[in-house]
């Protein structure tokens, strides 16, 4: 039986081909998936830059926004100032419900509820 085994026999292959054959196609498959899994890992890797380049890209729009949005707040601060100015020179009071009203009809106001007290 060892003598069959590891001697050639003339149109067939003996039990140590075979495993020699069986080992060869084991070594490639591994090799394969080896290949399979390196080309996994540089995807991920791809992917992860991808991500963080994207992150970075997210991170400074958001920080372009709040300076815009912090630009637009003074903006609005200042205008705000200016109106508030230019209304108090044309002697218009801001009420405590966000309207403007004329100094002069503040007086009125004030003289008409004096003068219903007086009536009264």
């Amino acid at each position: 039986m060892y003598l069959e085994s590891t001697q050639l026999v003339f149109g067939k292959r003996t039990n140590l081909e075979i495993a020699n054959t069986r080992l060869v196609n084991k070594y490639e498959e591994a090799l394969q998936a080896e290949i399979v899994q390196n080309n996994d890992i540089a995807e991920m890797k791809n992917s992860i830059e991808a991500t963080q380049t994207h992150l970075k890209n997210m991170q400074e729009t958001l920080r372009a926004l709040k300076k815009r949005k912090s630009r637009n707040k003074e903006s609005t601060d200042l205008a705000w100032q200016i109106q508030f100015s230019e209304m108090k020179l044309k002697n218009w009071r801001y009420l405590d419900d966000g309207s403007w009203v004329s100094l002069q009809s503040l007086k009125d106001r004030a003289v008409g509820k004096l003068a219903q007290s007086q009536v009264l």
